[in-house]
């Protein structure tokens, strides 16, 4: 049996919710349990979680290792938020309105992409560097186009939420970012980053008690969970 190594946020942790308690804020692990009937399992990923930190967390896993103990090992890295890279969960959920002071006559889509170009350009040359190839799947935050450009990238899904809609527009942003402070902003494409957002939230909240879980959660249930087991057993 190959070892799967798992990175990420919360979406890697399992259900937050069930249908008798609703909301826990405690994840299950289902999804790790899924995927260890065909995977030995290691995960080290945590609610929360940014980008940088899942960076941080491969390289002190990989850092030991030569690359001849890598060869019956598999990766995983689930993408979250972009913007949690410049302010850490919690404290990105409490960050004052001033924050977003720092994008006004910019763009914040932009600083979004470009947090998660940085963050394709190190996984690729720790790819590189150990001669793995890093599987990508889109979580609460879709991934970036730009992708296609890192040869040891290999995205399996680009989008959890378009397993659920087929016709779901991509977008790096979750439903997590702090929207109300967005439409404040007045930045060059809120617009688009405010669509984004409350496409996703649409699907959340459609989909509530069936693949998106219970009391409010905006995780996927264990029915959603198991559309992208299915799909990481079918392509890895």
């Amino acid at each position: 049996m190959k070892n799967l190594i798992i990175f990420g946020d919360s979406w890697a942790c399992g259900s937050f919710s069930t249908p008798e308690e609703g909301w826990t804020g405690i994840g299950d692990f289902y999804f790790q349990e899924q995927l260890s009937k065909k995977y030995s399992i290691v995960n080290f990923a945590s609610g929360g979680l940014s980008n940088h930190e899942t960076l941080n967390r491969l390289y002190n896993y990989l850092l030991p290792l030569d690359n001849d103990s890598l060869k019956e090992v598999n990766f995983l890295i689930v993408q979250t938020d972009p913007i949690r890279d410049c302010f850490p969960w919690p404290t990105y959920a409490k960050m004052k309105p001033n924050f977003y002071d720092i994008f006004k006559n910019g763009s914040i889509k932009q600083f979004a992409e470009n947090n998660l170009e940085i963050f394709y350009y190190q996984l690729d040359d720790l790819g590189e560097q150990f001669n793995i190839k890093l599987n990508i799947i889109g979580g609460c935050s879709d991934i970036h186009p730009s992708v296609k450009k890192y040869k040891n990238l290999n995205v399996l899904c680009y989008s959890w939420f378009e397993l659920i809609e087929k016709n779901h527009k991509h977008g790096v942003f979750s439903t997590t970012t702090n929207l109300g402070q967005i439409i404040k902003l007045n930045s060059d494409d809120d617009g688009e980053v405010v669509n984004q957002i409350y496409e996703k939230q649409m699907i959340i909240d459609r989909e509530q008690k069936n693949y998106f879980g219970y009391g409010g959660d905006n995780h996927p249930s264990h029915k959603g969970q198991d559309l992208m087991v299915n799909l990481i057993f079918d392509k890895l």
